[in-house]
């Protein structure tokens, strides 16, 4: 079986306003890594900050009726986790280690991530209902 690098990415948070929420992990000592991203695939706004050297927060709010997180709550969504391998076969070979293992099953399919240069993201439910993005 072949193992995988997953490095923690972010933690992505569902805010309600986004400059309230982007004021605290500032006054926190989070750095914000730019503006406010228009993502027009899932119809959030999301920014991102970080704070130390690989920890990174995701901010999302929801532009509109169509949103992926419209009506979901707010606080904690997802742990999002970069994954390095090869070619793009092994992505599937990823997908079957999750399930086979970790009884994590897809909730979304393949979806451009305008956050990640357009690069391929899939959301997925874990045990007791832990939200990954890889």
């Amino acid at each position: 079986m072949v193992m995988h690098n997953y490095t923690l990415e972010h933690i992505g948070i569902i805010v309600s306003d986004m400059e309230n929420a982007a004021g605290l992990f500032e006054m926190l000592g989070y750095t914000a890594m730019g503006g406010v991203i228009e993502d027009y695939i899932q119809n959030n706004y999301l920014r991102f900050f970080s704070v130390l050297q690989n920890v990174k927060i995701e901010l999302i709010r929801p532009m509109n009726r169509e949103a992926t997180v419209y009506g979901a709550k707010v606080g904690y969504h997802h742990l999002c986790y970069r994954v390095e391998y090869d070619r793009e076969v092994e992505l599937e070979i990823i997908r079957k280690e999750l399930r086979q293992q970790f009884h994590v099953r897809p909730i979304t399919g393949m979806i451009a991530a305008p956050a990640f240069a357009m690069k391929d993201i899939q959301f997925f439910c874990g045990p007791n209902g832990v939200v990954l993005e890889l």
